[in-house]
């Protein structure tokens, strides 16, 4: 249930915010973002798992002589330990600009655009242009805001989807940089990533009605275990898969298929390890890594 502090802090809002904001101009916004996904292990076989990380800024910086805010993500609910630098927002009314912690500059939001307008999502293992299909409002705070629908995607199998939807001046209903790492998600197992509140002004601004807090975990064995920092990519997949991680005990590798059977197992190496996975069809499959720090799983999908 969320707090009564802030059910008050919305009820205090509603004159604070006239018309709607741009949070991506406002330099204490956070945007609260929950992903849920199988973790289990043998004591708790059919576990979901929650987490939820906030973004937001922390200072500023000039860029050819333009201000741009740091963007930083923790899942520190005080947003001071463990901070993760994101990149760098510059933003206008209407436009979101984005540099990533290389520098890279992209887009990250245009609010002006129409129905029949396309954005070039980039998956990693394929971009595509996705139309927008739909332009509705959305309240907040007794007032009407923009919100963008997009299509599904075309060149992806069925048993995932996009559901990708931008709020203006919020941003993606997947989280402030979703577009920057588009997502696809399954629709057969517990598989989200879902914005679930945001502030600017030190008060509520979007709520998401779909959840009872803004932030929501649910976690299973240690929370600090050395082993959820393993990267697995790309996802989707074709024909390989590469780890990385600089883990200091031994990692064990078990893939299963959606019915439970295991197809491979596999020690991995510290730093970098490169699979050949072409054999396992198109399908959702469970990676599984276990060490004597704890289990991780991640789901992993076969084009």
């Amino acid at each position: 249930m969320k707090s009564l502090f802030q059910i008050l802090f919305l009820f205090l809002s509603v004159n604070a915010f006239a018309q709607p904001i741009n949070q991506f101009t406002i330099s204490d916004s956070r945007w609260y973002v929950a992903r849920t996904y199988p973790n289990a292990n043998m004591e708790n076989p059919s576990f979901v798992e929650t987490r939820t990380t906030i973004f937001g800024f922390i200072g500023d910086t000039l860029i050819e002589n333009e201000s741009w805010f740091k963007m930083y993500s923790a899942t520190d609910e005080a947003f001071q330990e463990n901070l993760l630098f994101e990149g760098y927002i510059h933003s206008t009314d209407s436009v979101v600009m984005y540099r990533n912690p290389e520098n890279v500059l992209d887009t990250l939001y245009d609010f002006r655009l129409s129905v029949g307008d396309s954005v070039l999502f980039d998956f990693g293992f394929v971009s595509e242009k996705i139309p927008v299909i739909n332009i509705d409002n959305v309240e907040i705070l007794g007032e009407e805001v923009m919100r963008i629908h997009f299509a599904e995607t075309a060149e992806i199998f069925g048993f995932v989807y996009f559901k990708e939807k931008w709020i203006y001046g919020v941003g993606s209903v997947h989280g402030p940089l979703a577009p920057a790492r588009p997502g696809l998600y399954s629709d057969e197992i517990p598989d989200s990533l879902y914005l679930t509140c945001s502030f600017s002004n030190s008060e509520l601004y979007w709520d998401n009605p779909f959840y009872t807090d803004c932030l929501v975990n649910y976690i299973l064995g240690i929370d600090d275990s050395e082993i959820a920092e393993i990267s697995v990519y790309p996802n989707p997949y074709i024909d390989k898969v590469t780890f990385e991680s600089d883990f200091s005990s031994p990692v064990q590798l078990e893939i299963y298929d959606m019915q439970g059977k295991k197809l491979a197992v596999k020690m991995l190496d510290n730093f970098t390890n490169t699979m050949d996975v072409s054999r396992l069809k198109p399908g959702i499959y469970f990676f599984i890594f276990s060490s004597e720090k704890g289990v991780f799983t991640k789901k992993m999908v076969k084009l």
